[in-house]
């Protein structure tokens, strides 16, 4: 590989043995020259649901309130869609809308930003609800495919 290289990886879970493996061919690549996008280290540490970061507030929503997804990169924003229940399922859909990005969830972006920079993730989806996180998405390619789909004039930058 060559310092042109660039390796992004986005699996849909579980998190397992084979994810884990790759992750340390990852620790190679990166050694070897190439830009790696989320750092292997931070993979294995931040693995679906399971990067814990300072509480940014306690959670009061109802099981119906919509999910907004905010897409960054870099610790910045690069944009924002709102996903909703489909009735009769709890789970969040697909999305419905570009979303504005309030104050608060730019507070909360500021604030974990320096966490996933100091862990190499330079590239997460964050979903919030009434502007407090709920999860941070690392290894599933839903961020990416959800801002592209609602969003298709937006590309990572080169």
């Amino acid at each position: 590989m060559d310092d042109g290289t660039l390796v992004l990886m986005r699996v849909e879970p579980p998190v397992d043995e084979a994810y884990l493996r790759a992750t340390y061919l990852l620790d190679l690549a990166q050694a070897d020259g190439a830009q790696v996008v989320d750092g292997p280290q931070g993979l294995r540490l931040a693995s679906e649901k399971l990067f814990v970061v300072d509480p940014l507030g306690t959670l009061e929503a109802s099981v119906d309130a919509s999910v907004g997804l905010i897409v960054v990169l870099d610790g910045e924003i690069l944009g924002a869609v709102l996903r909703v229940p489909a009735a009769p399922d709890f789970r969040i859909g697909p999305p419905v809308s570009q979303a504005p990005v309030t104050a608060r969830e730019r507070e909360v972006v500021a604030r974990l930003a320096p966490s996933l920079q100091a862990h190499g993730l330079r590239c997460v989806g964050l979903d919030v609800i009434d502007g407090r996180l709920i999860e941070v998405n690392v290894t599933s390619p839903g961020a990416l495919y959800i801002q592209r789909s609602a969003t298709p004039q937006t590309r990572l930058p080169r």
